[in-house]
């Protein structure tokens, strides 16, 4: 491919799909196991198909295309004015705790989702019912699932319980994924990415704003755990919150409560607001853990005026999780990881970005 030509436009061109096949309902047939989509209504029949049951294991599913959903919706009060509430890619009817004992009824998408950089824009998903789960663009990315490659742009999704702009309920893996959408739980578990991870969540970024509920409120990720397992389960790996996060209970710059979770080389310079500072608190990289939990917090950073006392406010610690000043941080590409380079063009005001932007940026 070259110059603006996208995904679409190459196979057409190569003669590997035609405009028909485009046009017609479903999934476009790229080759065994492997399909596209391009349109919201692909979106849609993905989404159909999954609640009902197909979790496409094994399958793998590029987009496109940039996707423009066409939602309309009032800025202040997230009324929808124009297009679809989206419902969720996947979902649950119990919690993950109740999940794993054997109850409830879960529909998991367990395929890949390659997003090859193309953003998905205006998609509305509103599911905040009281008792809701999965939230997100997937609601329920299941075991065997990925999601990789993709951005959600000029968006709004609000839920109930489990809430993420990319998924909800994270037991796959989320790779180089970014949010620019406000995001608002109204109960529990509220992430930028996503509002639970058990799991890994590696190379993703948040930059739009997030409004939790009564806790769990993050810039990454609401809850890092299960409460059924203390064993190390959840991986937050390369990761940055830039968002300002606004809750009325305990609230971290990158996961609000850990049991088992492994934070390495991420940092945080999202506002963090508690609007019931006597309940709530605040930490720069997380903010509530179990103590006698496989925990790691490892290389992370936060900046010094974020609004927090501690980078790991349950144990009034900052070990692994260091407060740094603006010029600082600006200057830690290097010590963060591999994963990460200098901010010379300017995409994220000066502090460090992930290689795959500056890639993504040139193209």
């Amino acid at each position: 491919m070259g110059g603006e030509e996208t995904l679409k436009e190459y196979l057409i061109e190569k003669g590997i799909i035609s405009e028909e096949e485009i046009e017609e309902e479903g999934l476009i047939k790229l080759s065994e196991n492997i399909y596209g989509i391009s349109t919201y209504e692909d979106l849609k029949y993905l989404s159909e198909s999954v609640n009902k049951g197909e979790e496409y294991k094994g399958k793998t599913i590029y987009v496109l295309n940039d996707i423009d959903c066409k939602a309309e919706y009032n800025e202040e009060t997230g009324e929808l004015i124009s297009g679809e509430n989206f419902v969720p890619i996947g979902s649950s009817n119990t919690s993950i705790e109740k999940e794993i004992e054997g109850e409830g009824e879960t529909k998991a998408f367990r395929g890949k989702l390659e997003g090859m950089g193309y953003k998905i824009e205006r998609i509305y998903i509103k599911k905040n019912e009281e008792g809701s789960y999965c939230t997100g663009l997937i609601g329920y990315l299941g075991e065997e699932g990925e999601v990789r490659d993709l951005s959600i742009e000029k968006s709004y999704i609000q839920g109930y319980y489990e809430t993420g702009a990319i998924v909800g309920r994270n037991r796959g893996k989320i790779k180089n994924c970014t949010n620019e959408s406000k995001v608002i739980g109204d109960y529990y578990l509220t992430g930028g990415i996503a509002g639970r991870n058990t799991n890994t969540i590696e190379n993703c970024t948040n930059r739009g704003d997030i409004y939790g509920g009564e806790a769990q409120t993050a810039g990454i990720v609401g809850n890092a755990g299960n409460a059924s397992s203390s064993e190390y389960q959840s991986e937050i790996l390369n990761c940055y919150n830039t968002g300002y996060i606004h809750g009325i209970g305990n609230m971290g710059g990158i996961a609000s409560w850990g049991n088992g979770f492994k934070i390495v080389n991420c940092y945080n310079i999202g506002k963090l607001y508690c609007e019931n500072e006597e309940r709530g608190s605040k930490g720069g990289i997380i903010c509530n853990i179990n103590e006698e939990a496989n925990n790691q917090c490892i290389n992370n950073y936060w900046l010094d005026t974020c609004g927090a006392s501690y980078g790991i406010n349950e144990l009034s610690s900052n070990e692994g999780a260091e407060s740094k000043t603006e010029s600082e941080l600006k200057g830690l590409a290097s010590i963060l990881s591999d994963k990460y380079t200098d901010d010379k063009n300017n995409i994220n005001n000066g502090y460090p970005i992930l290689k795959w932007q500056l890639e993504e940026n040139n193209n």
